[in-house]
């Protein structure tokens, strides 16, 4: 499969809602049980998901983009935050916005990702990919043991 940025677009864009519709209603104290070791909440999740936001995925683009010689990206904590004790709603309004404005930065600099090559951003868009599909294999909102 090719990748289009068209198409991943709206996908990006209508993930918090899909959250919310999934956690919104959902009373709070079952949003704060995980299944155990090494497994998460609805809201740790979420909390992951605003952190990435915040310092993972468009620093990562921008760094891409500025196409220089040493591209190093900082470390992504996967951990960062997760142990929030702000109410669910809250983390998905912050999500929700913080997704928005991302989003926004995406199309913004959409004609940039016309100088990169797809082949010449193979290996960050696999190591991106495969990081997804690790993160969501491990159970998304639950661990399925």
């Amino acid at each position: 499969m090719d990748f289009d940025l068209d198409e991943a677009i709206p996908i990006l864009e209508r993930t918090p809602s899909v959250i919310s519709a999934l956690l919104g209603d959902v009373p709070e104290k079952w949003t704060r049980v995980d299944e155990g070791p090494d497994t998460w909440s609805p809201r740790e999740v979420v909390a992951h998901l605003i952190n990435g936001e915040h310092t993972d995925w468009i620093p990562r683009a921008r760094i891409i983009l500025r196409q220089e010689k040493y591209r190093r990206f900082d470390p992504f904590d996967r951990f960062a935050d997760i142990k929030t004790q702000r109410p669910l709603r809250e983390l998905l309004s912050e999500f929700e916005a913080v997704r928005g404005r991302n989003v926004a930065t995406l199309r913004g600099c959409k004609h940039g990702w016309g100088a990169i090559t797809f082949t010449r951003l193979r290996g960050e868009i696999d190591a991106l990919r495969n990081e997804s599909e690790a993160f969501l294999a491990r159970g998304f909102l639950f661990d399925q043991r």
